[in-house]
């Protein structure tokens, strides 16, 4: 069954215009399936203009997951308050990358990377240099700057400990679909848990 057409709201910008669209069309055919002709008609670009600015299909999906994980740490950043506690900081740090990494468009787009990485293996590697690496960096960055009470010799290695523990198992069980959608898994106290896990290890 073919998906219904949406309706994109362009940016004004000509390249994001076209990141747009590809990503779109990804998320909703696949990789495989979306060729560089099908993404200048989306975009509403000639196939001169797409090449002009992106010299592949594969190109073009690094730069949708590096926009994507771009997008979240910038918002991630901004959305951080000098007036919460470091607790607080952390739990809403810990809320915001749950639900972006379990939201359904970031789930779909995993299991792109996954299926195509035999294949394509520069796919998996900008997710995870854009994916994975950027919020380990955001993460070292936060404590370096507001986590000198705690007892932390490593930055990169305690971000990565704290995302590990936050995370557990829930993206796997999401990415295969055995996830219980019926489940609170981010409720506050799931949160809270991990996060006072994660500080008494650095006390």
């Amino acid at each position: 069954m073919k998906n219904k057409k949406t309706l994109i709201e362009f940016p004004c910008n000509k390249r994001d215009q076209i990141i747009k669209a590809a990503e779109h069309l990804f998320l909703n055919n696949g990789f495989s399936t979306t060729s560089m002709e099908i993404i200048s008609h989306e975009a509403k670009v000639s196939k001169a203009t797409l090449y002009n600015y992106f010299d592949s299909k594969e190109m073009l999906f690094a730069h949708v997951i590096k926009n994507r994980c771009e997008t979240f740490a910038s918002l991630l950043s901004e959305n951080l308050k000098e007036d919460r506690s470091l607790k607080e900081n952390l739990i809403f740090i810990g809320k915001s990358f749950l639900n972006k990494i379990l939201d359904k468009d970031s789930i779909n787009l995993f299991r792109i990377i996954v299926s195509e990485s035999k294949h394509f293996p520069e796919l998996s590697q900008a997710f995870f240099n854009n994916g994975v690496m950027k919020g380990t960096e955001v993460i070292a960055n936060f404590l370096m700057e507001k986590g000198k009470v705690l007892n932390i010799s490593d930055y990169n290695k305690a971000a990565e400990f704290f995302l590990t523990t936050l995370i557990g198992h829930l993206h796997l069980k999401a990415t295969l679909g055995v996830l219980d959608n019926n489940s609170n898994i981010i409720a506050d106290d799931f949160i809270i848990e991990k996060i006072e896990l994660f500080l008494r290890c650095y006390e």
